[in-house]
């Protein structure tokens, strides 16, 4: 074994629990000061298990990817990509269908989101500065998602990009037991140098 401490928790993987605690706290927030029971919903993290229509309206955030440019030994900026993926249902009520109801209250929560991941308040999620090089949201999109188990309801998408540094431990090379340096001024014709 070569490598003799613990790897810790990649910048990826701590962004992406800030950005589902960030999510959870806010979206409760907005239900008590709007009364907008629309948004009070479950914030999971990394879920694949499919939900069931009884547990949405629901928000996932997962990690998508990173990318690394070329950099020094002990460092790579990673510019990483989370979906914060949203779905809601509605049922039909007189004079309106669920379906339609659904999409608007969908889309209201992923507005929601948006404008939560990318408030100022929130430039750097909540870390000090230097950590977070930048966040933004790249997409907004609702997708097709109308399958029998699902009737009526609607799903849509954020991809939030987040510009982090991850770093590597570097090799501390052994110091030698004894080293000693002599330097001389010395005065010439032409000036002083050092010997």
């Amino acid at each position: 074994m070569i490598i003799t401490d613990p790897v810790g928790a990649q910048s990826f993987e701590i962004i992406r629990d800030r950005l589902a605690m960030i999510l959870a706290v806010e979206l409760e927030g907005q239900v008590l000061m709007t009364g907008n029971y629309d948004l009070e919903c479950r914030v999971w993290m990394e879920r694949n298990v499919p939900f069931g229509i009884e547990e949405l309206p629901c928000v996932n955030v997962a990690f998508i990817e990173g990318k690394y440019g070329i950099r020094p030994v002990d460092q790579s900026d990673g510019v990483y990509q989370f979906n914060i993926d949203v779905y809601h249902r509605k049922a039909s009520i007189q004079g309106a269908g669920g379906d339609s109801l659904s999409m608007v209250a969908l889309q209201r929560l992923l507005g929601v989101c948006r404008s939560i991941v990318q408030d100022a308040k929130y430039k750097w999620l909540g870390f000090n500065p230097g950590f977070i090089a930048y966040r933004n949201i790249t997409s907004i999109a609702v997708e097709d998602w109308n399958i029998q188990d699902t009737a009526g309801a609607a799903r849509g998408r954020l991809i939030v990009e987040v510009k982090a540094p991850e770093r590597s431990a570097l090799i501390n090379p052994p110091m030698l037991d004894s080293k000693q340096t002599i330097l001389e001024l010395n005065e010439t014709e032409k000036g002083y140098f050092y010997e």
